[in-house]
């Protein structure tokens, strides 16, 4: 196979006459950018070649942690100050629960009790808008669906360092995880802690407040599939 490096070898051997099918043995890949496979054979002594094109990128071995939207319902904190905010660049006094309020400005959003999914607040956190003196940290706008930069969030999707070598949109295969030995997820979202790290934050649905209780997947080869 044509790639990064020296080519990677998918068979070499002798078979009978027949159909055969080969492994890419993707825990082996190298890092690189993958091309082509290329096939060599002989019957009889005269000799055949083809070659099918392919575009794959093997990225190494990720850490693969987890971020979700944490529901307001779950955490226990008492009554703290926040705001809610609108398309007018309103800011509107109410009060969260004070895990609540961290935890969904850490993973950028939430469920809140009184009113429902919403998202940190950025538009309106510039000067011109003259927000609060403490706006920044507290501050939310109700929305109909959580959606990342790059589209929606689900168990399917997945959020990238700004340095790492994805865009949005891009498909990724962790190699190892799920229970048909690989999982195909959409890059959809930002993770600026995963910035320097060979790290992908992966989205899920779990409901949790408390810090801690969302495991990391653990550390798998992941390719990217382009």
């Amino acid at each position: 196979m044509q790639g990064a490096g020296p080519n990677a070898a998918i068979f070499d051997g002798t078979v009978s006459g027949g159909t055969y099918t080969y492994s890419f043995n993707r825990n082996s890949l190298a890092i690189g950018q993958y091309t082509a496979v290329n096939a060599t054979w002989t019957v009889n002594g005269t000799s055949s070649a083809a070659s099918k094109p392919v575009s794959f990128n093997v990225l190494g071995n990720y850490l693969h942690t987890q971020y979700n939207t944490p529901t307001e319902s779950s955490c226990t904190g008492g009554a703290a100050a926040a705001y809610k905010t609108d398309n007018q660049c309103l800011f509107t006094g109410t009060t969260l629960r004070s895990d609540f309020i961290s935890q969904s400005w850490l993973n950028g959003s939430g469920i809140t009790i009184s009113f429902g999914a919403e998202q940190n607040e950025a538009f309106c956190m510039t000067p011109s808008h003259n927000p609060p003196a403490d706006a920044n940290g507290r501050s939310f706008r109700p929305v109909s669906q959580i959606t990342a930069p790059g589209g929606p969030v689900s168990n399917t999707t997945v959020a990238k360092g700004d340095d790492a070598p994805l865009i949005y949109g891009d498909q990724i295969l962790i190699v190892g995880l799920g229970s048909g030995g690989a999982t195909v997820k959409t890059v959809t979202d930002r993770c600026p802690a995963c910035t320097g790290q060979q790290q992908l934050d992966n989205y899920t649905t779990q409901s949790s407040c408390a810090v801690g209780t969302i495991p990391s997947l653990g550390t798998f080869k992941t390719i990217r599939l382009r």
